[in-house]
């Protein structure tokens, strides 16, 4: 049985292997003054951030009705016979009960939702096993155990040097005590696998140091020298992102590597000065 790849536009990824996959992005809107602009539709990661940095109030995102899962599903089952839709953790975004809602409305089984209690880059890289699976003739639950892999041995770090973008989408999570009064104390935070909320998972007394610090942990994932897979993703900081790419390659036996600004969708919520990291070790399995 055929099977479609569907994803909310929390996700980052290659418009390459998107496109590549025949995957499809429901879209989150990006609220800018006003103004409701479709992320990566009606409104690019670079010029997200160059309104960004002179918006007279922070701006907002808003997720998908179900109605817009509902379209996208019918589209999908027009030339596929089942559908897997991965979400953004249902610990940070509410976009999974819109796909959830929209899936009651077709026949047992024809669509499966599944949260991939992480967001951004580590989605992506759900979507990647999960797409290279089914192109391996992978059925539904292989398809998913892949997904299920993926996210066991993927991790994401991130830090942002302003955490008032955190701190009003209102999600922040356990990343809160890790602040306190020690104001120059930067986190660097990951996605709880458990509980897919924001975690503190090392602390800095800078900025830039959290950036090497993010390497320094792929390290214990990777194993210094080995193998291994790398998403950069970032608002405006191309300078520091290129850095981080020199360090990889330095460090490890980087077998793919994809660096891009973020997704006006997440970019919402981490602000222009925005660095994160998503780490796995080896190389991808089906490579097709």
């Amino acid at each position: 049985m055929s099977i479609k790849l569907i994803a909310d536009g929390t996700v980052d990824m290659p418009q390459e292997t998107i496109e590549t996959y025949d995957i499809t992005l429901v879209p989150i809107s990006v609220i800018i003054d006003g103004e409701v602009l479709q992320s990566r539709v009606e409104i690019s990661a670079e010029e997200f951030y160059k309104r960004q940095r002179t918006a007279k109030s922070l701006p907002t995102t808003s997720q998908p009705t179900p109605q817009k899962f509902v379209e996208a599903f019918e589209e999908a089952l027009k030339t596929h016979d089942q559908v897997l839709c991965i979400c953004a953790s249902s610990g940070l975004s509410g976009t999974i009960n819109g796909a959830k809602q929209a899936a009651n409305q077709f026949p047992a089984g024809k669509i499966v939702i599944h949260d991939s209690m992480t967001i951004a880059g580590a989605i992506g890289f759900q979507l990647i096993a999960a797409a290279k699976a089914i192109k391996a003739g992978a059925d539904m639950d292989a398809a998913l155990a892949a997904v299920r892999k993926t996210h066991k041995e993927t991790e994401l770090f991130f830090a942002v040097d302003d955490l008032t973008y955190l701190i009003k989408g209102g999600r922040i999570g356990k990343v809160a005590g890790a602040v306190g009064s020690f104001l120059n104390i930067k986190p660097v935070i990951t996605v709880d696998k458990s509980e897919g909320i924001y975690a503190p998972i090392a602390r800095v007394r800078s900025f830039p140091s959290t950036m090497r610090k993010m390497v320094d942990l792929a390290a214990e994932i990777v194993g210094e020298g080995r193998p291994g897979r790398f998403m950069v993703l970032h608002g405006e900081m191309d300078k520091e992102a290129a850095e981080i790419d020199v360090l990889l390659r330095q460090r490890f036996d980087v077998k793919w590597l994809y660096t891009a600004k973020t997704s006006p969708a997440m970019g919402a919520h981490t602000g222009p000065r925005g660095m994160a990291l998503v780490v796995a070790p080896g190389e991808w399995e089906n490579q097709l």
